[in-house]
């Protein structure tokens, strides 16, 4: 194992109706405050409501309809809002696309500069506003750790960014807040759980890693087996309650603690189909996953055997059985495994260099052909 520095700085209030314990929460920050919402499921399921009846005791603007794959210009929205409102709090409630797009309010908000001056590497961020969460949609892991995710559509970019500043200074994780998120976003939740699981696993330089295999194939197995149960149970809170936890588990830090370095390249091709096609993200990566493998199936032989063996608790003959029932694992669930499941049959030019310009600013370098040997698998 190598040496490292862990530090993850998020308060978690976790279990059912903690929703309850906010107004005495937020009551330690502002009581002026930016809500972030998304476009309509959170009014829908009384969540909304829940939420102002919190914060009745506070000045409360609100931002509203974010998008799945959040688009840069919602959050030159909310800068105008924070600064027009004088904002000094900004609360999230949703899933990954909202709470990122909090977080780039915060520091877009106290910068002179375009925000996307952080996300396209030309600066960093040196002061923000400080972030809480309400969590409807178990995913990202965003509520727990320093990430944000940005497509800017104009440029067809999606890309993510970390920074400290953007630690949340809370987290509300209450289980039934999830029960009503649509089985096929479930799905594709799950999915990305996953993928925020065996990225470091996958890629790491580390081989001597065993706490860190452990928690990877624990956290597959139980996103595994508590979605097959929402699947058929949408209600069931404590399957609910087990994708909750492990999804924060999934990318706060932990997993990759002492891996050394490591890469997210399913995410990057993921990003560019986001950013192309506006591709549910989690689908993206259920995509990209199983070609990724098959492409890098030689150098990774051992990790995939490994992987096979405890998560399936079956001794696999080769790497393409075990990529196989991993790809098998996200069709049965109903989370697409093949590009033209959605509606993209070629491979252009520009998706490549796309996915060559996201890579570089991690300084990373990828061939062309690798790009679109990845693709071409997938399709």
């Amino acid at each position: 194992m190598n040496s490292f520095t862990y530090y993850n700085p998020v308060k978690i209030i976790f279990g059912e109706d903690s929703l309850n314990k906010l107004n005495i929460i937020v009551s330690d920050y502002s009581t002026n405050i930016l809500l972030v919402i998304g476009k309509g499921s959170i009014k829908q399921n009384g969540t909304l409501e829940k939420t102002l009846e919190q914060l009745k005791d506070n000045n409360i603007t609100i931002l509203e309809n974010i998008e799945s794959n959040p688009d840069l210009s919602k959050v030159y929205e909310g800068i105008e809002l924070v600064k027009e409102k004088k904002c000094s709090f900004i609360l999230a409630a949703g899933g990954g696309s909202v709470i990122d797009t909090a977080k780039a309010i915060a520091i877009g908000s106290q910068y002179d500069g375009d925000v996307w001056d952080f996300y396209s590497g030309k600066e960093k961020p040196i002061k923000a506003l400080p972030i809480g969460v309400i969590l409807t949609i178990a995913a990202t892991g965003s509520e727990m750790n320093h990430i944000s995710v940005l497509t800017n559509h104009k440029i067809n970019e999606k890309i993510g960014i970390g920074n400290p500043l953007m630690y949340p200074k809370f987290s509300i994780l209450d289980p039934k807040l999830t029960v009503s998120v649509p089985l096929n976003y479930s799905a594709y939740s799950a999915a990305d759980i996953i993928a925020h699981a065996i990225e470091g696993y996958f890629t790491k330089d580390d081989n001597a890693t065993p706490i860190q295999n452990g928690f990877v194939f624990t956290i597959v197995r139980t996103v595994m087996n508590a979605i097959n149960i929402v699947l058929n149970e949408p209600n069931n809170l404590k399957a609910r309650t087990d994708i909750m936890w492990a999804s924060t588990l999934a990318l706060n830090g932990l997993l990759t603690a002492g891996i050394g370095k490591y890469r997210f390249e399913n995410h990057m091709f993921g990003h560019t189909l986001s950013a192309f096609f506006n591709t549910p993200h989690g689908a993206s990566l259920s995509i990209i996953i199983p070609a990724w493998l098959r492409v890098n199936k030689d150098k990774l032989n051992d990790r995939i055997m490994l992987f096979g063996k405890e998560v399936f608790n079956k001794n696999f003959s080769n790497a393409d059985d075990v990529i196989y029932a991993l790809e098998n694992f996200f069709s049965s669930i109903g989370s697409p495994v093949r590009l033209e499941e959605q509606g993209i049959n070629t491979i252009s030019d520009e998706m490549i260099e796309n996915v060559r310009n996201i890579a570089l600013k991690r300084n990373i370098e990828f061939s062309k052909q690798y790009i679109r040997q990845v693709y071409e698998e997938a399709l």
